[in-house]
């Protein structure tokens, strides 16, 4: 349970610490920017992420499968139609569920901390 979090946040914090050195401002405005950007980039990341659980990029998927198979050496395809595709992708979703929560938490948190410090910055 613990392990799920442990990544988001180093993730997040190592993301922030880069921002604020490569930006030198070393300020509330600045620790607003380093924590800004992670916390969009992760809940960016979730969110596209859930969009393609729906089957959204099958067409896509399916399309980079099809280009793959016109290469093969022993013409045997992967799948023999999109529906094939399409359930395949279906039943694989269902047997592995996506663990968004905790990423989406970190993400949504470090934007409200970013709000903060610019609040701190303002007054």
């Amino acid at each position: 349970m613990i392990k799920q979090w442990i990544f988001p946040i180093a993730i997040g914090l190592i993301l922030a610490l880069f921002v604020l050195v490569l930006r030198g401002q070393y300020d509330w405005f600045g620790l607003s920017d380093a924590f800004l950007f992670p916390g969009m980039f992760m809940v960016g990341i979730m969110v596209l992420r859930m969009m393609s659980r729906t089957g959204v990029y099958d067409v896509a998927g399916y399309g980079v499968t099809s280009f793959r198979d016109a290469f093969r050496r022993d013409g045997k395809k992967v799948h023999d139609s999109m529906l094939s595709y399409q359930q395949s992708q279906m039943s694989r979703r269902k047997n592995k569920p996506l663990k968004y929560v905790p990423t989406l938490v970190v993400g949504v948190s470090f934007i409200l901390l970013a709000l903060l410090f610019a609040q701190f910055a303002l007054s």
